[in-house]
């Protein structure tokens, strides 16, 4: 009732707004010029406070960014603990590979059909730039992450020398770019725990940009002639990136001497989590333990199949930490197949659902948009975007060390 009221209220400011636009353009211009200063400072003020609340606490490093490409597959960032003290001597490391109007373009892409090569891509490219630059998250670099920054290195007392990090290993989501979660895999970098993310060139991400420079955006499914192949196909290519990836991480050198092999841990969010499953019990000696954020565990089309059905058939191989949303939990056949999952998972495994949470709850918006505030317009209780995100950085920290020591 509350947002409707508001929703009202906006709608008759705005007609409001145009009439005395008409009669009065040069004082409205005024106006709108102040309006848009006052809510660029709201918004700043609400990101920069999810900020500072999800990175309270003391930290014992910084974290440090870089980039990397597997010749002829996938790109890939690796989230780091950096060396404190030199760290900030480096540029701030930024959420988007390509700016915040790509990653914009990739998802207003999602929801309209057009060809992205035609003058109408090249319109909708604009027009994302543009808005894009008045925006206060196109001007936010990640707190206490730097680019490139100098790998720190974890004092092992008892042995006189160093000791290394653990690895996760993780996927993200249908539709997603990795990119969702820099803030989260920051936090964890600066706890000593080193993150892994690609972005997958299987046609499920929003947008990426290829070895060769072309882009590629998502390939939506034709649902009047939907083939129940179409993801069980895909998700076998994502868990081969997957392990491109991991593979890579390890022969590179980049890392050498600070990952600890014995300590990889597969994750995954969403379809991100059916592919960390399925890799996990593929490769299970490559892997520690496996965490799960809200996975997608049946395909609800036709008569539905549990997805992917190698893992349902085999069962995991892991302990694991599953993290659902209350969202998820109401769908009947999705939290059904996903229980049956979670009961193959071997001792240790764990499983809980995040209270009043949605799906994009385990993405960073707290970070890109003003969510305290609309929260409180609609009525919500404050900070259920951020309480929700805290609550799952907090149990994949316990289950990491208690898994890893």
């Amino acid at each position: 009732m509350r947002l409707t009221l508001v929703s009202a209220g906006a709608f008759l400011g705005l007609a409001s707004l145009l009439f005395l636009l008409y009669v009065r353009p040069f004082e409205m211009m005024l106006l709108g010029l102040f309006a848009y200063i006052v809510a660029y400072i709201i918004w700043s003020l609400d990101i920069m406070r999810s900020m500072r609340r999800f990175s309270a606490g003391e930290k014992k490093y910084a974290a440090g960014v870089r980039e990397f490409r597997i010749p002829g597959s996938v790109a890939y960032r690796v989230f780091y603990p950096a060396n404190t003290q030199q760290a900030s001597k480096f540029k701030g490391g930024n959420w988007f590979r390509e700016g915040t109007s790509s990653f914009l373009t990739g998802y207003v892409y999602l929801a309209i059909a057009i060809d992205m090569e035609s003058i109408w891509g090249t319109v909708l490219e604009g027009l994302c730039f543009t808005i894009c630059f008045f925006l206060p998250p196109t001007w936010f670099t990640i707190p206490y992450c730097y680019k490139d920054a100098p790998l720190a290195q974890q004092a092992d007392e008892e042995k006189k020398g160093f000791h290394t990090f653990p690895l996760v290993v993780f996927s993200h989501g249908l539709t997603g770019t990795g990119e969702e979660h820099a803030m989260f895999f920051t936090d964890l970098a600066r706890r000593g725990v080193v993150v892994a993310i690609l972005t997958h060139q299987d046609g499920s991400s929003s947008r990426v940009r290829k070895e060769d420079g072309s882009l590629l955006y998502y390939r939506k499914p034709n649902f009047k002639n939907y083939s129940m192949d179409f993801r069980p196909n895909q998700i076998k290519i994502r868990q081969e990136e997957m392990e491109a990836m991991r593979n890579h991480i390890f022969q590179n050198g980049s890392f050498e001497g600070v990952i600890d092999r014995k300590k990889v841990l597969g994750a995954g969010f969403s379809y991100g989590s059916a592919t960390a499953s399925l890799e996990s019990i593929m490769n299970p000696e490559a892997y520690r333990a496996v965490i799960l954020w809200d996975g997608w565990f049946f395909i609800d089309q036709g008569e539905g199949i549990p997805f992917p059905k190698e893992a349902h058939d085999s069962g995991l191989k892991h302990k694991a930490l599953f993290v659902g949303s209350t969202e998820f939990s109401n769908y009947k056949k999705l939290s059904g197949y996903t229980k049956s999952l979670i009961k193959t998972g071997l001792n240790g495994t764990r499983s809980l659902v995040l209270p009043n949470s949605k799906h994009e709850h385990f993405t960073d918006c707290p970070f890109w948009l003003p969510t305290t505030l609309v929260e409180a317009l609609s009525g919500k209780k404050e900070g259920g975007y951020l309480r929700s995100y805290i609550k799952l950085r907090d149990e994949m920290i316990a289950f990491i060390e208690s898994t890893c020591g």
